[in-house]
């Protein structure tokens, strides 16, 4: 009886070792701030078990991986808390547009002039969009207004805009048939638009020149000019507009490759950019435009993640010198300017965007939290919190926002091998336990296997 109860006790001992291996795998398999290189403190003030969210900034992001995989928020006590990361976006109004009712049309020469009424039940517009099957032209338009004059007429005119629209799609992509007027709820609206003549009288063609870059649209249709509908514009921002973070770059260092294209260098930015914004000094120039991207500086790993054409040509107020591209991670990235046999732009300043990003948590009471971030090969991580916290922009705007801390080097990082994820950790734990089981299995065979033979014997 004692020796069985012995074998029970010995029984229980290595199960509870085991047991214990278990939970110590386990634990050095979970994720501990001093796996991360960079820290930032969130301010207190929050309203206990309440939604509360964190704008992650530049340098948050420009230190995180893709997906912000190695990303944790932690608690005073060192437990991870859950969040869930959304995009800001604008619950604002909606762009709206009206069409405007055509009162007369009248043609002299190269002029036409149209005579307009906002309907009714329209509120007041800031943009004009004319709408024409026309191609290969470019009218010069005056804009004058009249609030009426009690008869249902317009009364007297006042001036209260002028742009210019054009098409040379039959040569290049250039088209501008919306432009601004500043707002106005103004009842009637006089449109003049007056044919820009090219040199000489009967010229057909336009040709400029401005240091060094030769600009030609010829063939200028001379047709009667068409127009189907105008319409009145209003509103900044369309709902699910992203909201935007900008960081601005003075004078890029730029090269030239072998080709005469132009490479500006970003550096080491990390940011997952949407838009590019370009400050040329030129008066007239139009270029093809790529975003190159790279997790190393070496040439050779360069790859195109987005582009755009880049413009300024007469009759524009504005240049049109943005261009959209993948919203995605990038250590290294460089501007590519197609300059052909163009001269280089001179490019005095970048604006780079990219949607702002907030971070939602539910904080408890009497607790301090701190993000950690910046880690080595970290597995993203799979949080129940975005099944509680929806994608509802109107509801995600109405939470507080916590102020972020300066980012700051995790004094207490310690450089780790690659943290597994909790399933290939478990995998691997319970691999081992059964290899080690093997292993004093077959040794305790062994073992019984040489008790069962005969002791040698030998002789002086």
């Amino acid at each position: 009886m004692s020796c069985r109860r012995s074998y029970r006790v010995r029984a229980m001992g290595k199960l509870s070792c085991i047991l214990l291996l278990v939970a110590a795998v386990a634990y050095a398999a979970s994720v501990q701030p001093s796996q991360f290189r960079h820290q930032a403190g969130i301010e207190d003030g929050f309203t206990p078990d309440a939604p509360a969210r964190v704008t992650l900034t530049e340098g948050v992001i420009s230190k995180t991986s893709r997906a912000f995989s190695d990303l944790r928020l932690f608690d005073d006590k060192g437990l991870e808390t859950p969040y869930v990361i959304y995009e800001e976006i604008v619950p604002g109004e909606r762009e709206t547009t009206f069409q405007f009712k055509v009162r007369s049309f009248d043609t002299d020469g190269d002029q036409v002039v149209v005579i307009l009424e906002r309907p009714e039940n329209e509120k007041a517009y800031d943009r004009i969009d004319i709408s024409t099957p026309g191609r290969d032209f470019k009218k010069n338009v005056e804009v004058y207004t009249s609030s009426g004059s009690g008869d249902g007429l317009p009364g007297e005119w006042q001036m209260l805009a002028s742009d210019t629209v054009f098409d040379f799609t039959s040569r290049i992509d250039l088209r501008k048939t919306r432009f601004q007027v500043g707002s106005t709820s103004s009842r009637y609206l006089k449109l003049v638009l007056t044919s820009e003549k090219a040199a000489g009288e009967e010229g057909q063609s336009i040709r400029l020149e401005y240091d060094g870059l030769q600009f030609e649209v010829g063939g200028m249709n001379r047709e009667p000019f068409r127009i189907d509908r105008v319409s009145g514009w209003r509103g900044e921002r369309r709902a699910g507009e992203p909201v935007m973070d900008r960081k601005v770059i003075i004078r890029p260092r730029h090269d030239v490759d072998d080709k005469g294209n132009s490479l500006y260098s970003l550096g080491p930015i990390n940011l997952p950019l949407s838009q590019v914004t370009l400050k040329v000094d030129r008066k007239y120039y139009h270029r093809n435009v790529q975003l190159l991207g790279a997790d190393t500086d070496n040439d050779e790993d360069y790859i195109q993640t987005g582009s755009g054409t880049v413009y300024n040509i007469p009759g524009m107020d504005e240049p049109s010198a943005s261009f959209s591209v993948a919203a995605r991670h990038y250590r290294y990235m460089k501007l590519k300017v197609v300059n052909r046999d163009n001269p280089p732009l001179d490019i005095q300043k970048l604006e780079l965007a990219w949607p702002r990003t907030n971070l939602f948590f539910l904080p408890e009471k009497d607790r301090s939290y701190t993000l950690f971030f910046g880690g080595d090969k970290i597995s993203k991580p799979d949080y129940e919190l975005g099944q509680i916290i929806k994608k509802e922009h109107e509801q995600l705007a109405s939470y507080p926002v916590l102020s972020l801390e300066g980012t700051r080097k995790n004094s207490g990082y310690k450089a780790s091998e690659p943290v597994k994820t909790t399933r290939e950790a478990t995998e691997t734990a319970a691999f081992k336990i059964i290899v080690g089981l093997l292993v004093l299995g077959l040794g305790w065979w062994l073992y019984s296997l040489m008790k069962k033979l005969p002791a040698a014997s030998g002789r002086d």
